[in-house]
């Protein structure tokens, strides 16, 4: 299993969450990116996992194909996970403030409810038989 930076950072590459983090700190997201390709070239698997999981985001093993990707680098070359998890906190941060990035890596089999704020003004009923009080 991946860090979870590492499987962060994969699905806001493969997803392109970057329209709020440009937004917010473009400079960090772009040597974010940047800082992803510089240490993936010369390496055709990782190259591979990165365009996969860009052309398919929503492809769960695509995405985790990238986070594997990334752990692999960041284990070997601690320059290179000290300024990954850098640009990250610098884009995570700034993410987090005005927007949601819900993730799902798995089958659903039955109910999957994901928000960031949700305010309830009464009952909420999921699913099944619904009887009144």
């Amino acid at each position: 299993m991946p860090d979870p930076i590492m499987l962060a950072v994969a699905t806001a590459v493969a997803v392109r969450t970057a329209e709020a983090a440009v937004a917010q700190s473009p400079a960090a997201w772009a040597s974010l990116v940047r800082l992803v390709r510089r240490r993936f070239s010369g390496n055709p698997h990782a190259l591979e996992a990165l365009a996969e999981a860009r052309a398919q985001p929503e492809n769960a093993e695509s995405v985790r194909a990238l986070a594997n990707s990334l752990d692999y680098f960041a284990a070997r070359d601690q320059a290179f996970d000290t300024e990954l998890r850098a640009l990250w906190a610098q884009v995570d941060t700034n993410n987090a403030q005005s927007s949601v990035m819900n993730y799902n890596a798995g089958g659903v089999t039955g109910l999957l409810l994901q928000g960031r704020d949700i305010t309830l003004n009464g009952p909420l009923h999921l699913g099944g038989t619904s009887e009144a009080p």
